[in-house]
């Protein structure tokens, strides 16, 4: 269960996003700081700062980040990342050795096939990323607008085979 520190930082998480998301890189940076200081622990936080660095240049942060978030994430965690900091690092083998661990780590939970999705797509492995969309689709997954938006799933929304599962799975709007 999640403490009310857990709930607050993934409170603050989810604006940082949308802060991300409206490139105001600034405030960002500083909601994702506010949640490390509450939750130094929160892994996510950490990608996200990395990845928000390795936007705005700045390499040594975002190194920093995606190091600190390495140091603290496991396959098991609630929401494990250390795959994406693996992979901004360029350390490829470890990232797709770490997203096969997640995925064996709970076979049943529909999270990882996104995760899986995500992670192949910002590979630029379109054909693997499809297929665990696909796996998290079939399961029921209906979160079709951050399917659409979400900046992980760019490289996979360029595709053909992406559209073709949105005809599938996604209603279609009268």
């Amino acid at each position: 269960t999640y403490s009310d520190i857990d709930k607050i930082t993934k409170w603050i998480g989810n604006g940082s996003n949308q802060q991300q998301r409206q490139a105001r890189y600034d405030a960002a940076i500083a909601d994702y700081e506010m949640a490390i200081s509450l939750n130094p622990d929160y892994v996510y936080s950490y990608t996200c700062l990395g990845d928000i660095y390795s936007i705005i240049g700045n390499k040594d942060k975002a190194t920093k980040a995606y190091e600190q978030a390495i140091t603290l994430d496991s396959p098991t965690y609630n929401n494990p990342r250390a795959m994406f900091a693996y992979l901004a690092l360029g350390r490829t083998d470890e990232a797709i050795d770490f997203m096969n661990k997640v995925l064996e780590a709970d076979t049943t939970l529909n999270r990882n096939n996104f995760l899986a999705a995500r992670f192949y797509s910002r590979m630029g492995n379109t054909e693997t990323a499809s297929q665990y969309l696909e796996k998290y689709l079939e399961k029921g997954a209906k979160d079709f607008l951050t399917i659409r938006t979400l900046r992980d799933l760019e490289n996979l929304r360029a595709t053909p085979k992406f559209e073709s599962l949105m005809q599938k799975y996604e209603p279609q709007q009268p």
